[in-house]
């Protein structure tokens, strides 16, 4: 697993209980490579950039569950993998936070080949190149967010297109 350089974040955020939310996100940074101060400033680096200023020396028990979760994104992220595998990240989030943090993962996607699970209308259109949709085990539409939007041939790709904005 150490050398497959897969990031994965779930619906849980696994964080490690024991460390900060600064040191979660520079043991992912170390666990790439970085040297242990440049793995640091990374930390704390992050947790600018993901909104949360000045909370890096915070437990984990002591951030609100929107928090962790960005924290969590932040480590997966942080870690610089080849792929990125993420399953609803922004449900634990309100809508600010989320629309922030779809903003960070979308930058971050120039550099790393991402997949995400969402329900989300507004996740597809904020990051989605290429959409896929699932309906009962089976994908119903693959192409590009404009072909698929701008097409749905059925009554779920409807609703998802109305939600985002498209048909």
């Amino acid at each position: 697993p150490p050398l497959r350089a897969v990031g994965l974040l779930g619906q849980e955020n696994n964080l490690f209980p024991h460390m900060t939310a600064s040191a979660n996100i520079a043991f992912a940074a170390r666990s790439a490579g970085l040297p242990r101060s440049d793995a640091r400033a990374a930390g704390e680096a992050w947790m600018e950039r993901i909104g949360l200023p000045g909370l890096g020396a915070r437990r984990v028990h002591e951030l609100s569950g929107g928090q962790r979760q960005r924290v969590a994104l932040a480590r997966a992220l942080a870690a610089r993998p080849d792929l990125m595998l993420l399953d609803e990240p922004f449900t634990s989030l309100d809508v600010e936070a989320a629309a922030d943090a779809r903003a960070v993962v979308r930058e971050q996607l120039r550099e790393t080949t991402t997949i995400v699970v969402s329900h989300s209308a507004a996740d597809a259109v904020a990051l989605a190149d290429r959409l896929v949709i699932i309906e009962h085990g089976l994908i119903t539409h693959d192409g590009t967010l404009d072909e698929v939007l701008g097409a749905p041939a059925t009554s779920f790709a409807r609703a998802v297109a109305a939600s985002a904005g498209g048909a």
